[in-house]
């Protein structure tokens, strides 16, 4: 596999983690409980959708980076 389809596969990956946290925001809790619980478990779902897209936005740098090196390792 070249370094190319690897940043391909790791941008790939990052598309996936973003979705996931789209779809946790999409989803979350709403009226299905009352009171404390409820902003708990939303608090909850804030901090781990916002913790996917920073690993999103880590694993597309790397992908960038990666990219990067390859296309640097070809004009050398």
């Amino acid at each position: 596999m070249s370094s190319g389809d690897l940043s391909g596969l790791v941008a790939q990956h990052a598309r996936a983690i973003r979705a996931v946290a789209e779809r946790l925001a999409e989803h979350g809790v709403g009226e299905r409980w009352q009171g404390p619980a409820q902003r708990q478990c939303e608090n909850n779902l804030l901090a781990l959708e916002a913790n996917l897209k920073t690993l999103a936005r880590h694993v597309e740098d790397a992908a960038h980076q990666a990219n990067a090196r390859t296309v640097m390792a070809r004009l050398s």
